[in-house]
């Protein structure tokens, strides 16, 4: 059987587990809540972390990337690609504490919504670039711009989720829900970092 399907059923099968986990078997919420009720946040929470997976693999994608073939092929230099890293993580770190305040005013549907539109155009010209007959320099240049602005529009994300997600569960249900999600999350830089080992 080819690895990639391997690793494929093998994030399924650990994202089956703790959708079921947390809807069936969690005591907490088999204590205190309704089945249907439980589903129905299901519902509510799960394409969230869908899409806070892909958000996780468009931010870990270059830095899992970051290897001497996709760099010889992109005409990136390391020196570059750490600029290119530090320019997400500082765009990220600065902006948190403003994406949350934002996102409390404006609400996280609405912080979700952003989120998503801004990080999908943000990726969207990442690729453009590459298509484009400017000058090396110039796309070097906005390579990092956009990058920097995926993290950013990301950070809307993250407020996002922790504000709905809060208001689903009760305070003694946070703790292992926040272990069944990052389950989902951690499905995407998994998937890109396997993606880049096996194909380089």
């Amino acid at each position: 059987m080819d690895v990639q399907v391997v690793i494929s059923l093998l994030i399924f099968t650990f994202v089956s587990c703790s959708v079921v986990y947390d809807v069936e078997l969690s005591p907490q919420g088999r204590k205190l809540l309704s089945r249907r009720y439980r589903w129905r946040r299901l519902l509510n929470w799960f394409p969230m972390g869908v899409v806070y997976a892909a958000f996780y693999m468009a931010r870990y994608n270059v830095a899992a990337g970051n290897v001497s073939s996709v760099r010889n092929q992109l005409g990136f230099s390391s020196v570059y690609m750490g600029w290119v890293l530090s320019a997400g993580s500082w765009a990220y770190a600065v902006s948190s504490p403003f994406t949350g305040q934002i996102t409390d005013y404006i609400g996280g549907r609405k912080g979700m919504i952003l989120s998503c539109v801004g990080a999908a155009l943000c990726n969207l010209a990442l690729g453009v670039i590459f298509l484009s007959n400017g000058s090396h320099v110039v796309r070097q240049i906005f390579f990092i711009v956009f990058y920097a602005a995926n993290f950013l529009m990301q950070g809307f994300g993250t407020s996002a989720v922790v504000k709905i997600n809060a208001a689903w569960y009760l305070a003694s249900e946070r703790g292992v829900f926040a272990g069944v999600f990052n389950t989902i999350l951690w499905a995407g830089p998994t998937s890109s970092l396997f993606r880049v080992v096996l194909c380089s």
